[in-house]
């Protein structure tokens, strides 16, 4: 799967230490940040990219998987700890 994309990228088909080099360079995983300034979510990789807003460049942001017990930026109240469930 990753040589298909690395080939249509760089338009020949890549050895396979040229898409562990794109995987190690590119690859990653997303998370979505809330900004505890302006409310804005971005979603960035938190080993590659710098934690900031992309919407007001504040540093203040927060994973959305971290949220429980934390105080909210609207109200009083503090974010619960959800549960997950299956649909079947």
């Amino acid at each position: 799967m990753i040589s298909e994309v690395a080939e249509r990228i760089l338009g020949f088909l890549p050895t396979n230490i040229e898409c562990e080099d794109i995987v190690q360079k590119y690859g990653g995983v997303a998370s979505d940040f809330i900004c505890r300034k302006c409310e804005h979510v971005s979603i960035l990789d938190p080993d590659k990219d710098r934690l900031v807003c992309s919407q007001c460049g504040s540093e203040d942001v927060q994973n959305t998987w971290t949220l429980a017990q934390s105080k909210c930026i609207r109200c009083d109240g503090t974010f619960s700890e959800g549960e997950f469930g299956a649909i079947s």
